[in-house]
């Protein structure tokens, strides 16, 4: 995970302050002709936005900062209740970031899995 898409989660955290729940999501900028938003949500809801703060933001660049950089393609279109998104695969190293940030970030509780209906 490059430092480009640490600095790019904090800005999406910090411009969440002030507007209720917060999301965590990884920018994909190769999206941007394919899909509106151009991200992939890992945890959602993630804090309130009045818990967005210095100490917050530095946490998330821990977890972020450790993971290895790795290659995945927005294969096929999937769900989770009532959401429909393209999937990324391999889809391991998105559930080793969520369970990263829930093992050793700020206490969160993420969404059940996609449906495979």
């Amino acid at each position: 995970m490059s430092g480009r898409i640490a600095q790019a989660a904090r800005r999406r955290l910090t411009a969440a302050l002030g507007r209720g729940p917060s999301v965590l999501n990884i920018p994909v900028p190769a999206a941007k002709d394919v899909v509106p938003g151009r991200y992939i949500t890992l945890i959602s809801p993630f804090v309130s936005a009045n818990r967005i703060d210095p100490a917050l933001l530095a946490a998330v660049g821990r977890v972020v900062s450790r993971a290895e950089p790795f290659d995945f393609k927005l294969a096929r279109i999937d769900r989770f209740p009532g959401v429909m998104y393209l999937a990324p695969e391999p889809a391991e190293p998105f559930v080793a970031l969520v369970d990263a940030f829930v093992r050793d970030g700020p206490s969160t509780r993420p969404t059940e899995g996609p449906s495979r209906a």
